[in-house]
């Protein structure tokens, strides 16, 4: 089976740019191939310039380069002028925006040309336009199109992609039942739920130990939403115990982090690459999960928690209800001295309760397991 991925969300703090890299390199591994373009939603019109039959020169200076996903071995190409970010399109000047749309159009042409009549199924993840939407099915009239409903984005249901183009797909897959049901008076074609995995092998590949609280983690982004007073009470009460953290800083809050960094067990890792969190993890004793009450955090920290639990780590999930429930799974606690009391204490599950954890989200969440119901459900359509 040959498939084309087409789609965007760069934004890998919410983690959804793992989901088509998983799910390619699980379907590489079943003998299918994957090809396909990561677009950012942000430049959509770009395929629009195409289908009008505009001529773009590319600018000198626009140069491309091919920048891989994840490990790398995936092929899922993705398309940047050389030097640039792609930031949402707010916080780029014209100019460069005009550049980066000739450039992407100057290597899209001769790849679609050259492959209208290669795939059997069209995946489509994130975009909304529905003339880009239409320039698809019309070029590829003969491949199954699915959707791949991955966030609710803003101005889903005015972009007219919904009420035209929709139901005009084989099949709508989405990221969890809550947004399928937001969407199901729309989505008339066939629907299958494929959440988040986590970026573990089916079967857990080290063995699980016995060990006391040494080593903290916590990976994630510290911004605004972050709860920098928790964490630094956290800290102070542990100087015994590593904290390692990792994630994105942003702007305003370097002399945040800086004081952060004060504390002499406290180490900074910088940006992890999705890829390296199952090492993260397996050197780690505890993950620490603080709650945030943005849109990134309701798909970041579910996956977060399935990665730890796999890997045996033990989770403590800083949740502000008041709430103080102690679960099997998870440690839930609002207030940083309990928190400090549990870690101090360790009231954390056994070597057996992690293993049992390990063989649940392996049965259901591994992207071997997603993926094989993802290529069953397609190819049943």
């Amino acid at each position: 089976m040959n498939w084309l991925y087409f789609g965007g969300l760069i934004d890998s703090t919410k983690w959804t740019i793992q989901r088509p890299h998983h799910i390619a390199k699980a379907l590489q591994e079943f003998g299918d191939q994957v090809l396909g373009f990561n677009e950012p939603r942000s430049l959509a019109g770009v395929i629009f310039d195409f289908v009008k039959g505009k001529k773009l020169p590319l600018p000198k200076k626009a140069q491309i380069q091919n920048v891989t996903i994840g490990d790398g071995k995936t092929i899922i190409p993705t398309f940047f002028p050389k030097g640039l970010y792609p930031l949402p399109q707010k916080f780029l000047p014209s100019k460069i925006i005009s550049m980066y749309k000739k450039a992407f159009l100057r290597q899209l042409v001769p790849f679609l040309d050259s492959n209208v009549n290669k795939f059997d199924f069209i995946w489509v993840s994130g975009v909304q336009n529905p003339e880009v939407i239409d320039f698809l099915f019309n070029l590829f009239p003969k491949a199954k199109k699915i959707y791949d409903l991955i966030d609710d984005f803003p101005g889903l249901n005015k972009s007219g992609l919904i009420r035209e183009s929709f139901n005009n797909f084989d099949g709508v897959v989405s990221i969890n039942k809550n947004l399928l049901e937001k969407y199901k008076r729309w989505v008339k074609p066939p629907s299958l739920i494929i959440p988040n995995g986590v970026s573990f092998p089916e079967k857990p590949g080290f063995a699980l130990k016995k060990r006391k609280i040494q080593k903290i983690t916590y990976f994630g982004v510290f911004d605004f939403w972050f709860d920098w007073n928790l964490l630094e009470t956290i800290i102070s009460f542990l100087p015994e115990i590593q904290f390692h953290l990792a994630g994105i800083v942003g702007a305003s809050f370097q002399k945040k982090m800086h004081r952060l960094l004060l504390h002499p067990n406290v180490f900074f890792e910088g940006h992890v690459p999705f890829s390296e969190i199952p090492s993260l993890l397996r050197e780690a004793d505890l993950l620490l999960i603080t709650w945030k009450e943005c849109d990134m955090a309701k798909f970041a920290d579910p996956l977060k928690i399935k990665e730890a639990l796999y890997a045996g780590i033990p989770v403590i999930y800083s949740f502000p209800t008041g709430d103080k429930i102690i679960d099997e799974k998870i440690i839930i606690s609002c207030e940083p001295e309990e928190i400090v009391s549990i870690i101090r204490n360790h009231k954390i599950p056994g070597i057996e309760e992690r293993s049992k954890w390990a063989e649940e989200i392996a049965k259901n969440y591994s992207w071997e397991v997603l993926t094989r119901r993802f290529r069953d459900f397609v190819i049943s359509l």
